[in-house]
């Protein structure tokens, strides 16, 4: 099975399914008929439609890839869309205020500058502008679309931020037995929006995402300790 393996640059990754046809993340670049790593690390894959397999290492700036979901602020509108911060240090995102659930050119979403926007890459080229929609193929939200503005943003490493959105990563699961109810929403870019009733248990979360991607040991038993200090 690839993903779980340890690759170096050049390292021809084998056993990448052709169907569903995937998408290759960072990390991976496809030559001809193999697919090469890019940079050292482990294969990794986050499960959808399509399939986006990259090399999780120690990465931190975020570069963009088609399909991904992603965490933005609102940093310039025009007309008809607004500009993006996602990170990176890539050029700004374009987001049309018609690709959200139930847009017309009469009834558009009201977005100013600061607000933040959960929203999906439909495309990114190095040519051109990096675009966003907040709706699926279908049309559809999915939970895309403008956060609330009583949410608190962050910032976790790249590489951290795909590891918790991973099926088989249980913290965010976690975190929810032992915490006051909350909100969160884990862009792959590395920002988290989280939200709560009280300003104590905001930091207390904002602490144990933080915490737990560098101590090691019981999940539990580490979430407990923090939440309780």
């Amino acid at each position: 099975m690839v993903v779980g393996t340890v690759v170096i640059p050049g390292d021809a990754v084998h056993g990448i399914p052709d169907t569903p046809r995937p998408t290759l993340g960072p990390g991976l670049r496809a030559v001809g008929d193999r697919v090469l790593a890019a940079k050292a690390g482990v294969v990794s894959v986050r499960r959808g439609t399509p399939p986006v397999y990259w090399v999780r290492g120690t990465q931190r700036r975020y570069l963009p890839t088609v399909g991904d979901s992603v965490v933005g602020v609102v940093v310039a509108r025009a007309t008809d869309s607004v500009r993006v911060d996602i990170g990176g240090g890539s050029d700004n995102a374009v987001l049309s205020l018609l690709a959200f659930e139930g847009a017309t050119k009469r009834n558009k979403p009201s977005l100013s500058i600061g607000d933040v926007v959960f929203a999906r890459l439909l495309q990114a080229n190095r040519d051109m502008d990096t675009e966003l929609v907040c709706i699926d193929s279908r049309g559809k939200a999915q939970g895309l679309g403008k956060l609330s503005n009583d949410g608190f943003l962050f910032t976790i490493n790249v590489d951290y931020a795909r590891r918790l959105l991973t099926s088989g990563d249980s913290t965010l699961k976690q975190l929810a037995r032992y915490a006051p109810p909350f909100e969160v929403v884990v862009g792959v870019n590395g920002r988290v929006w989280l939200k709560a009733a009280r300003p104590q248990t905001v930091v207390a979360l904002v602490r144990a995402i933080r915490t737990v991607e560098f101590e090691a040991g019981d999940l539990k038993r580490v979430l407990q300790r923090v939440l309780q200090t």
